[in-house]
């Protein structure tokens, strides 16, 4: 039986204001666009010579941009940085830019083309039925994403740390959301937790059934709250409680954390700073539980560090409508099977031979914000359908041209429009929510986001220019676990490491030069039209 026929059953708020405090750090230093403070890192604590390393715990802020880290209000993310490296250009690297893809390539180090987790949905392969939405809680609290990506063959870091590390514990957890959990795990995790509401809808731990831990743990009275977590902060905070529970009942090798809230309240405020910052200021107290209960476990002096996110935000300042795109596609003679939605459009057509002229009508229609129009060609790569002169820098189109490469697959879209920054899609149910943010896309505002590695292994205070993709952390956390990468597309972000692998330096070095184009392209096209005015 073939991949694709073992995947073809391929089966996701009230917005309260709230003031959280913060520290300052005083004067920082400008560099690469990020606020860089200077402060002096705090004294390790000697590890308890019972804890053996290497660990590793891999921080997922869901939906932060990189601009919105700002260290001067984040001093513990700061003391991070002071003992880690920075990178400054760092970018998601691939579509979609959306919660279930990037946390699948983090827990493998391949991209969607391989992982297979292509979005909310996709199409199952030689049908005219999408795939059953991954925001749907029941299914995927089935283990589905886990499962599937198993199924893929495609190698995980979770697979690997057990192979090196026999008897070793891998975690993967967030609140709500089970599917950025079970895409961290990847299948191959011990333990999968996230957050649901119970029968009484108090607010409580579950878990993947067969990646379950003790279920003291998940009795624990600190984790059940009386009401779902709707005030900010509060569900950062009870996802850290969560993590701290299993570092000291488990010691696990490898821990991965989804942080949700800047993305869930990012959809509903756009980039509106004054959600956005105590939002970030209490990211940052997380972040600081967070090492302190590895200080206390003895850990400490033995353990990784990575804090980045999963995809920026992108405010709507502007928007395309989905009827208009649905009509250009019916006046073509096409027939849309699913138009989805973000600072982008996915398009999949029941009748395929119409691609070409859906495609064409699209890029004719020249609606306001579409950047491109791109078709997938027969031989199921991407082609540049609309007029490379409405690129505001032609160099963009091999941008777009590799960030489409990352999710080809036969279950990938049939048509793909690619938005001007700070465009999100409208649809009839996000006028009615009033959503503000989205993300999915190409834009940089999507693209660009934060990445610290801090630990042993890392350079001091170090700012790299090297364009890491998310593709690279399971790699990068390898190499330094004394693990040697098999498989993976991403590569060991080896300029940040004290004595890296000559391998790993050969590696980063041919992949150089195409990923500064592409984020150069990006970059540009931002720079050029920026469409910061509504």
């Amino acid at each position: 039986m073939t991949r694709r026929k073992r995947l073809l059953l391929k089966v996701g708020a009230v917005l309260l204001s709230a003031t959280v405090s913060g520290l300052g750090l005083g004067s920082g230093t400008r560099v690469d666009s990020a606020i860089v403070a200077q402060p002096v890192p705090p004294p390790v604590p000697n590890a308890s010579k019972g804890s053996t390393g290497p660990f590793a715990c891999v921080i997922v802020v869901d939906a932060a941009r990189y601009d919105e880290f700002n260290l001067s209000r984040m001093p513990n993310l700061a003391a991070l940085v002071a003992r880690g490296t920075q990178f400054s250009q760092a970018w998601v690297g691939q579509l979609p830019s959306v919660t279930e893809s990037s946390h699948a390539t983090i827990g493998t180090g391949v991209l969607p083309s391989r992982h297979l987790i292509l979005g909310d949905t996709w199409r199952v392969p030689g049908t005219n039925s999408m795939a059953p939405s991954l925001l749907g809680g029941s299914l995927v609290r089935t283990g589905y994403i886990g499962n599937s990506i198993r199924q893929t063959g495609s190698p995980t870091l979770a697979a690997l740390v057990h192979r090196a590390y026999p008897g070793s514990r891998v975690v993967a957890l967030s609140g709500h959301k089970v599917y950025a959990a079970d895409a961290l795990g990847a299948g191959d995790a011990d333990f999968v937790s996230f957050g649901e509401k119970n029968a009484l809808g108090h607010y409580i731990p579950a878990a993947i059934p067969g990646r379950v831990p003790d279920p003291k743990l998940l009795a624990s009275p600190q984790l059940n709250l009386p009401t779902y977590p709707r005030v900010p902060g509060v569900e950062d905070t009870w996802t850290t409680t969560l993590a701290l529970k299993f570092l000291f009942n488990y010691h696990p090798r490898v821990m991965m954390i989804n942080l949700p809230e800047v993305d869930v309240f990012g959809h509903m405020a756009g980039t509106d700073a004054s959600i956005m910052t105590p939002l970030l200021t209490n990211v940052d107290r997380q972040i600081g539980r967070i090492v302190a209960a590895y200080a206390r476990a003895g850990m400490i002096n033995n353990t990784t560090f990575v804090v980045t996110s999963d995809h920026g935000m992108v405010p709507a300042l502007h928007t395309v409508s989905i009827t208009r795109i649905e009509n250009a596609i019916t006046s073509s003679g096409g027939q849309a099977l699913y138009v989805g939605h973000g600072d982008y459009s996915p398009i999949w057509l029941k009748n395929a031979s119409a691609v070409p002229k859906a495609a064409k009508a699209l890029a004719d229609a020249a609606i306001p914000y579409v950047d491109a129009v791109y078709q997938k060609t027969p031989k199921g790569t991407y082609q540049l359908v609309s007029p490379v002169s409405r690129l505001a820098d032609p160099y963009v189109r091999t941008s777009y041209s590799d960030l489409l490469s990352t999710a080809n697959a036969a279950e990938s879209a049939d048509i793909v429009l690619l938005y001007d920054e700070n465009t999100m899609t409208e649809t009839p149910n996000f006028i009615q929510t009033k959503r503000k943010g989205d993300h999915g896309g190409a834009t940089w505002g999507a693209q660009h986001i934060p990445l610290i590695v801090a630990g042993p292994a890392f350079k001091r205070a170090y700012t790299s220019s090297y364009p890491a993709r998310l593709t690279d952390i399971a790699p990068t956390v390898e190499t330094v676990m004394q693990i040697q990468p098999r498989g993976q597309d991403g590569v060991p972000l080896a300029d940040a490491m004290i004595k890296p692998p000559a391998w790993a330096l050969k590696q980063q070095d041919v992949a150089q030069p195409r990923m500064l184009s592409d984020v150069r392209g990006l970059e540009n096209e931002a720079a050029i039209r920026p469409n910061i005015r509504r």
